[in-house]
Order: structure tokens, then sequence, then C-alpha cells
């Protein structure tokens, strides 16, 4: 009972444990499908070798002189390998980009100080290379000088070591060379430097400690003696005497560079072997260590160099063989003659012609190439882990290699085609440009392929890598067996054995570099004649070759599809993407494209001479601006045309039968994914349906009677491309809908130019048209367009209006400050105590009139009675706009029952318990019943605010003319009668030219200007209105009294002027009513 208890429980458990993980998958599964679609990618792990061991315990053996060896060889090949990975990784990138985006983004002095801290690091690079270069060489010298060698082995050669070196003086030379040809790096340290010296100077000025700034003087001529000066490689070059003199170091220097030498010839690309300026480097540290360059060795190189394609720093700079060996060589003008030097200082432009030549079919070759790779590649993600073999794997690493070696073959050519154009200054065709970024997508493409294997090459790299790791380390088991029981080695017995043995823990293990360093300088220490058979020595280096490249192929083949050098060349995308806009079929590899510029992030975040990130910010700034420009507003616009054309099909358009004029369908972007930026993605879908949505609002708001044919055009978009645009809202123009708002907002001056206006039933009416009928302008006009464009319009008015009121001020200041109007008004001014006569006003009007007139007959009081009319016309528009948006507010609001209730709708929709969209519902209703009833019953005082805006400017000291403006009213009134009295008569002699009936702009000027320049008072002083109001009772009771007793010729003369002076009175009158009402919109807190 107890077993079938125990069972029983067993099952349930299980049964759960299976729920939770089918529970478990299925979360895992959404996470990751939610991430893919966020992000492009699955979710993926980093996976490489971790080393838990230290280096100690990895070399420990019971040969203690042998693990002494071990650990030092290590130790020094180590500290090597990791200084030029800095300066390869960290270094060479912040000395490339220095001066990008360009020469003047950012101040020279800055720019240089930001820099300083990677000088400083150049620097300690300089003295840790020579220290380290110096400690190799003597443990070299060590182990091949007879005297000093306590190992029993002979015959090794350490070739691992000389490799180290080579890398690491190859990674000098490059920062020499870069350094040697930045100009702009040596021209803004020196501004960096004379603004230092001035500091120290005057340190009170700028706060600064003295000690502290001699210190960094210094420190600058030490940056400027040994960084700046390009001397990194001479100085690890530069070793002591005792170095020098060793003659067993220097032959076996020479061998192993003759061996290197050959490897190179070979071009094996996973070879170990330094590259053509590591080989370089060597060879000159060997002509230093035996005083004089050997001839052959020196020729062989010069061969290999011409044979190799030229070595790339970046950024446009070519390392040049011939410079280098003439700089760093003694004797090379003896060894390589003139003329063949001359000759191949042309291989850039010969290799360049080649390669240009060439392109085509290359990139022919090399599609059919990737294609056919990613083709087997998929073939294979889909074996079954459970039936591996060592041939399958053995097959799956080759198909591997093939892809790895084809991506650095694209790669290089790529990049090779790309520096050279930049290094000759010749420039890129736009076909050469469009084949190269081929040759980019086609390394997207090779990546993306095997990105979707991931999860097989990953594992077929670690099972090749377990595969080797197993071969080698029986291999050499094997050898050492077979040491252990040799009689002919039993004095170099424990020696051999115990590198063995090390050699086979460190193969073992993770493959790390470390191991992998000691697994080879343990071999090469057990390399002596009669321990390894023929080609056993061969095969287990090819074996840990593969274990080095299986267990890091992933991350090889990333780097080898990785684009950054584009970036020197990204003036090549402008002409990529206009070949793409004309080729639609090939828009589907504008994701490979931009996921190829987009590699160029990584090398700019390297940048050390801006702010962090500022050079990525540019970038992406610079690349989506070419993205916009060349791609995505061209191709909304054919949208756009295409939908045009289609929806007026019924006219007589250009022929557009497929058959003739080509078929280009457009809907494969559309409907692509999002393309990869630098800080997200951007949709060309989203994007079309923005531009399409802001053209479709802006046309219809222009021009509301065309609102059925953008409705059908964004129809048509969802029909044929899926595009989903948003509705404008906006509503269709009415018959009433007069001018719109807008049109007379943006030309305000014309407008106020050619309108009249009508304070009283507010209207503004044309002066003068050569239609039958005049245009007006009111308060219904004004509510329609505000409906249509919205209540924000209103601020707009006002802005525009300020904007005019400033230019109309400045032209009445000017009018004001003339010598002859303000020597006129200062006359006047003492005989200002008291009523203004009228006949002052009188001959003031005839002396301005006296100074001439205009060709249309204006005197220059009439133009500043215009002046002061087209003033009150924009004061009468805003106005007009503020009625008209109460007006559109009314309306909305006349069906609303209770504005003295807001917020009911929301509560009783909580009361209610309706559902969440109801709820939302009645809270939306509330806010805009709320957003309404405010614009209904708010005091939006404008004149009141463009008060404020423009008053302290006009009354500053700086202004005092402008107080002289209340003496020109009286003068200004007379001349405006006159023109009120003149254009009546023209619109009663049926005259259309000058006819009005109103002009009451010119009072709403009058009293604007008095309020703004605070002269109310002063006017008012005036008495003006009671004097004209005497003088036209005077000039009536004359007339009257000439009348009396006259004879009936002369009554009729005197009704005539009775008749005039009774109208003139009617106009002062009107006049003074419209200034007192106009008055009372600027003396009241608020406007009416």
């Amino acid at each position: 009972m107890a077993s079938e208890a125990h069972g029983r429980c067993g099952e349930r458990l299980l049964r759960r444990f299976s729920m939770m993980l089918e529970e478990h998958s299925g979360r895992l599964g959404e996470l990751t499908g939610s991430a893919a679609a966020a992000t492009g990618r699955p979710l993926l792990l980093s996976a490489g070798p971790r080393e838990s061991s230290v280096l100690p315990r990895l070399a420990a053996t019971e040969n203690r002189l042998l693990t002494k060896v071990l650990l030092a060889l290590t130790a020094v090949c180590s500290e090597a390998g990791l200084l030029e990975r800095e300066a390869r990784r960290e270094l060479e990138p912040a000395l490339l980009l220095y001066g990008e985006p360009g020469p003047a983004d950012g101040v020279p002095e800055i720019q240089a100080a930001r820099l300083l801290p990677t000088l400083l690091r150049l620097l300690a690079l300089r003295g840790r290379c020579r220290q380290v270069v110096g400690n190799l060489l003597q443990q070299l010298a060590a182990l091949h000088e007879p005297a000093r060698r306590r190992l029993t082995t002979v015959g090794f050669h350490v070739q691992v070591a000389f490799e180290q070196l080579g890398h690491l003086l190859a990674a000098l030379a490059r920062l020499d060379q870069i350094m040697a040809r930045h100009a702009l790096i040596h021209e803004h340290c020196a501004l960096y430097g004379q603004l230092v010296r001035r500091a120290r100077s005057r340190p009170q000025l700028y706060g600064l400690d003295v000690p502290r700034v001699a210190l960094l003087e210094r420190l600058l001529r030490d940056l400027e003696a040994r960084v700046l000066s390009a001397t990194l490689l001479e100085t690890a070059l530069d070793q002591p005497p005792a170095v020098l003199a060793d003659r067993e170091l220097r032959d076996e220097f020479l061998l192993t560079v003759s061996n290197l030498l050959l490897a190179l010839e070979q071009d094996d690309p996973d070879s170990e072997v330094p590259d053509l300026v590591g080989m370089a480097a060597l060879v000159a540290l060997h002509a230093r260590l035996a005083r004089s360059a050997d001839a052959k060795t020196v020729k062989r190189l010069w061969a290999a160099g011409r044979r190799l394609p030229p070595v790339l720093l970046g950024g446009g700079l070519v390392w040049s063989l011939d410079t280098f060996l003439a700089n760093h060589l003694p004797g090379f003008d003896q060894i390589v003659d003139r003329r063949t030097r001359d000759a191949a200082a042309s291989a850039a432009v010969a290799a360049l012609t080649s390669a240009v030549a060439g392109l085509p079919r290359a990139v022919c070759q090399q599609t059919v190439q990737v294609v056919a790779w990613s083709a087997q590649l998929m073939a294979r993600r889909s074996d079954d882990p459970a039936q591996t073999t060592a041939a399958s794997v053995a097959d799956g690493l080759a198909l591997l290699r093939r892809g790895l070696a084809l991506a650095l073959q694209v790669r290089d050519a790529a990049r090779q085609l790309l520096e050279l154009h930049a290094h000759t200054g010749r420039p890129l065709p736009a076909a050469t440009a469009v084949l190269v970024c081929r040759q980019l997508e086609l390394l997207k493409a090779l990546l993306s392929a095997a990105e979707q294997a991931e999860p097989w090459v990953r594992q077929t790299a670690w099972c090749a890598a377990r595969h080797a790791q197993f071969r080698a380390v029986r291999a050499v088991a094997a050898v050492r067996a077979r040491v252990a029981t040799d009689k002919k080695l039993l004095a170099e017995r424990l020696d051999l054995v115990s590198g063995l043995e090390t050699a086979a823990r460190a193969i073992g293990g993770p493959a790390t570099r470390q191991r992998h360093l000691l697994a080879r300088l343990s071999l090469s220490l057990c390399t002596q004649p009669g321990v390894f058979r023929d080609g056993e020595l061969g095969q287990l280096a090819e074996l840990l070759r593969g274990v080095q490249l299986a267990s890091r192929l992933w991350q090889r083949l990333c780097a080898a599809a990785h684009c950054d050098f584009v970036y020197w060349s990204r003036s090549l995308v402008p002409a990529y993407l206009r070949d793409a806009v004309a080729r639609p079929d090939d828009w589907c590899r504008l994701q490979l494209m931009c996921a190829a510029l987009v590699d160029a992030a990584s090398l700019l975040r390297r940048g050390r001479h801006l702010a962090p990130d500022r050079l990525v910010r540019a970038y992406e700034h610079e690349l989506g601006a070419a993205l916009r420009a060349a791609l995505l507003e061209p191709l909304c616009a054919q949208v756009e045309t295409e939908l045009r054309l289609d929806v007026h099909s019924h006219l007589q358009l250009a022929d557009r039968n497929p058959f003739k004029v080509g078929l280009r369908d457009r809907r494969l972007l559309l409907r692509a994914a999002p393309l990869p930026l630098v800080a997200g993605r951007l949709s060309v879908r989203r994007y079309c349906e923005r531009y399409l949505e802001r053209t479709f609002y802006h046309l219809t708001a222009v021009a509301q009677h065309d609102w059925r044919t953008y409705a059908e055009m964004r129809r048509l978009a969802r029909h044929r491309y899926g595009l989903e645009t948003t509705e404008p809202h906006l509503p269709g123009q009415t018959l009433e809908q007069g001018l719109d708002v807008l049109e007379v907002m943006r030309n305000i001056h014309v407008f106020v130019a050619h309108y009249a206006y009508n304070l009283t039933n507010q209207f503004f009416v044309e002066r003068c048209s050569n239609n039958k009928h005049l245009n007006t302008l009111g308060i219904s006009h004004l509510a329609n367009s505000i409906r249509t464009h919205g209540t924000g319009v209103i601020n707009t008015t006002v802005n525009f209006t300020y904007q005019f009121l400033r230019n109309k001020l400045s032209v009445l200041s000017q009018f004001l400050f003339d010598e002859q109007i303000s020597s006129r008004l200062a006359s006047d001014a003492p005989l200002g105590a008291g009523p203004y006569e009228y006949q002052r006003a009188e001959r003031f009007e005839r002396a301005i009139r006296g100074l001439g007139v205009s060709g249309d007959g204006l005197s220059y009081l009439g133009r500043c009675r215009q002046l002061v009319t087209q003033i009150g016309g924009a004061l009468g528009f805003v106005r007009l706009v503020r009625s008209g948006g109460l007006h559109c507010a009314s309306g909305a609001l006349q069906f609303v029952p209770d504005l003295a209730r807001p917020g009911e709708l929301g509560a009783a929709a909580e009361r209610a318990r309706l559902g969440p969209t109801g709820r939302a519902a009645a809270h939306t209703l509330d806010t805009c019943l709320a957003d309404l009833t405010g614009n209904g019953v708010q005091n939006m005082d404008f004149f009141h605010l463009l008060e404020e805006a423009l008053a302290p400017a006009l009354r500053h000291q700086r202004n005092v003319h402008l107080r002289a403006f209340h003496l020109l009213v009286p003068p200004l009134c007379i001349n405006h009668v006159q023109h009120v009295l003149e254009a009546k008569e023209r619109l009663v002699k049926g005259t259309r030219a000058g006819a009005l009936f109103t002009e009451d702009g010119f009072a709403m000027g009058v009293a604007f200007l008095l309020k703004l320049l605070a002269l109310d008072g002063a006017f008012d002083a005036l008495y003006w209105w009671r004097t004209v109001r005497a003088r036209c009772q005077a000039q009536l009771a004359a007339a009257v009294r000439q009348a009396d007793g006259a004879d009936a010729q002369l009554q009729h003369a005197v009704g005539l002027t009775l008749t005039r002076l009774r109208r003139s009175q009617t106009e002062y009158d009107l006049l003074f009513y419209n200034m007192a009402a106009a008055r009372v919109f600027f003396r009241e807190a608020a406007a009416v």
C-alpha cells in the first residue's frame, strides 16, 4: 500500500511539474515573440569562453624552472596582446575621429582638452610598450643564449612570441602614421597650449592654481615631444645596448622573420602571423638588433608588399611601406633602388583602377556565392542535434569557414575601394557607389542568414571546438607517452614532459586567449628534433587554430560583416538612395543597407573630442536627413501624385499605359518592416501616412471646397497601398464663407489698405473694386473661418497684428522725428496751455501741405492720416476676430440646457455604473462643454495685451519725440474730415474711385495711440472738440445772418454754404462720437 501511495504521489508531482514546464514555455515564447517584434531579432544569449583559473595555476608544474619560463613569457605576451588591442580598439578610433563631424564643430581648445586623456593614454602606452618589448627581448635572449639558458631542451623556436611582438609594433606604427598625418590634432593642441600659457601669465583672471598650470604646461610639452611627434614605434625600437648585443637572439630573430614572411606570402585568413605593417616593424627591429638590415629579408618584404593589397588605416589613410622603411631602416636606399620605389608609389592608384574595372564582375560572383552559401546554411539549420557526428560537424565547420572567408573577401574589397577613393581624392561615380553598396548588402545578407541559423551555428562551432580540443589533447598525450619512454631524450625528459603536460592542460579548458597562448608557448619549448614526428607538429598547430576559430567563430563572423568603415564614405548614401527610388524592385534591400550604415555608431562612440554620443547624434541626424531627402520625400510625392492622377483620371492626362511607361510597385517598401536606425527604427509606411495626413489637412484647410477630392484620395490610399490616414475633421466650406481669416492674417497690410472699417456695426467694406459688388467681412464670416480652423487662430491673429503694429509705429516715429514736423510741433507746444484754436490746426495743415504732395495728391499729413487709419483698421480686425470667436462659441453652446452646472454627465455616468467606454465618453463631453463655456464667457482683452507689449518701448526716454503726438491730432482731424467729405461726395456722384461711406479706422487709431503714449490727458487739455463745436456754430450763425435780407441769388449761395457747414459739423460730431466710443475700449480693464 505504501509503495502504491508513493507511486501516485510521484505521478501527481510529475504532472504538476510538466504543467509548470508547459506554462513556463508558453510565457517564454510570448516574451521572445514580443521582444522579436520590438527589436526585429529574437532574444539570444551571448556565449563565449570564460576563464576561471589564474595563470600561475594553469602553468604550475613540478618543474619549477619551466613554470617560471612559461609564466614570464605568457605574462609578457599577454600584456603585449592587451596593449595591442587597446591601441587598435580605443586609441586608433579616437585619433581618426578627431575633427568629426567637421573642423568647425565645437571650439578647438575644448576639443583638444577632451582629447587630452587619450593623449595621456598614448604617453603611458609609449612607456609601457617600450618596457614590454624590452622585457620580451630579454626573455627571448635568455632562452637562446647558451650561457644563460637553464632549460634542457634545445632547437626550439618560440614563434608565437615574435608574432605577439609583431602585432604590438604594428599597432604602434599605425598610431604613428595616424598622428603624423592628422594635422588638425597638431593645430588644436597648439591652440590649447597657447591658451594654457595665457592662463599661466594671468592666473588670477581665470582663478587657477599656478603650480598646477605649470604642471599642465610641462605635461603638454611632454606630449608634444613624445606623442605628437609620432615616435611611439621609434621609442619601442630604441632598446638598451645589452639587448642589442645578443647574437643568438639576432639569428633566431632573422629565422623567425623569414618563417613569418613565408606564412604572410601564403595569405591565409586564419593565420595568426602579423600583417604587412607588423612584418615591416619586425624587420626594422631586427635591423636595430643587427645594426644593419638584411638585404634578402628586406627584398622579400618589399616583394610581399607589392603583391599584397594596400594596408588601410581608416579615414582615407593608407600605410606606406616605402615611407616606413625609409624612416626606420638604415641603408634602405641601397637595398631598393629609386626606380623601383617610384614605380611602387602609384600602387594605390593602380589598385584602385583595377578594383573599379573588375567591380561589376566581382559583385555578380559574390552575389552568387552569398546566395549559394545562405541556401546551404538554411538547409543545414534543420539538422537533428541527436544525429550529430564528427563528419557532420566537420562539414558544418567547413561551411561556416567558407562563409567567414566570403565575408572577409567582400568586406576587404568594399573597404579597399572606398578607402582608396578617399586616399587618392578621386570622386566616387554613382554607378560605382551603387555597386559598393551592393557589397555592403551582401555582407548584411550573409550575417542575416547566419542570425537566422544562429542556434545551429553556435552548436556546430561548439562541437567543432570540443572535437578539436579532444583531438589536440589526445595528440599531445600520445607525444608525451612517447617522450616518456624514449631513451634518446633522457636528458630533456623532465622539461619535455612538463611542457607537454602544461600544453594538454591549457588545451583542455575554455578556449581563451591566455590558454591558447600558454599552449603554443609550451609546445614551442618542446619542438626540439626527435619529439614530434613528421607532420605531427603542423597537424597540432592546425588543431589549435581550429579550436580558436571555432570558439570565436560567431564573433569573427559578426566582425567580418561589420561595416563601420562606411562612415568615412557616407557621401555614397544619397547616390544609393536615388538609385533605390529609381529601382522599386530593389527596395527590399534597404533593410540591409540601413543595417550596414548603423554599424558606424559603434565606431563613433569611441570618439573623445566631443561630448558623449554627440557624434552618434550628429550621424543619426545626417543619416535621417539623407533618408528623408533622397528616399522618403520623393517616395511620398510619388504616392501622392499617383493618387491624384487616379482621382482625376476623368481628365485628359498623359499616357499611363504600364506596358509603355512601366509599372513601379511601391507597395513592397510601404509594407516592409521598419528600417533600422541608430536610436530606433523608421517606418516608411508610417512616414508616408503622416505625410499624406499633413498634405490632406493643409490642402483641405486652404481650399475647403476640395474636401471631397482629398477624402477620395484617402480612401484610395487605403485600398491600394494599405495606408491608414487620420480624418482631418475639417468642416466643408459654407456658402457664406467670405474672406478666410488666414488669408487676411497673412496679408493684413494689404487688407487694412483696401478695406474700410465701420465701428458701430463691426464690419469691413472694400474701398474699391473692378466688379459690380464690394466684398465685406463681418462677424458671421469670421465665425465660419474660426469654426473651420479652430479657436487657436485667434491668438495667431493677435501675434500677426502685433508685428504689423510694430512696423507702422516705427514709420510714425520717423514721421514725428522729422525736423520739419517736429519743429512745427515744438513751435505749437508753448501755446498748448488752454483751448487749441482751430486756426492753429488749419495753419499747421496748410504748412504741411506746402511741403509738397505725392502723385495721388496726398500731403505728408494725409500720409500720416492713412497710417493712423491703417493702425485703427488692424485693431478693428482684432476686435472683429474676437467677436467672431464669441459668436462661434455661442453657436456651439446653443443646445446646452444649463451652462451653470458643468461636469454632471461624468458624475451621472459613474452613478449609473456604465462601462469604461461610456464613462470615458461622458467625461470627454464634460471637458468639451467646459472648454466651450470658458471660451464663450472668457474676457479676452487683446487691446490691453497689445498695449502692454508696445507701450514700454514707445514711452521710453529715447522716444520722447512721440510725446508731441496729441498736438498732431487736431490737424489730422481736419484732414480726415476733409477726406471723408470728399469720399461721400464721390459716392453721391457715382464715382467709384475714392468713394466711401465709412472710415472709422481713424478714430480707432487715434484712440489707441493716445492710450499707448499716455497722452489722453494732454489731448483732453486741448479742449479740441469744444473749439470745433464753437467754430462750427460760429460759422453757421454767420451764414444765417448773411442769409437774412439777402436776395434770391445770394440766398442760393448761402444755402449751399449752410449745407456744407452742416455736413462738416455732422462729420465732426461722428468723429467725436467714434473717438469717444473707441477710447472706451482702451480705458476699461476688459475689451467691450
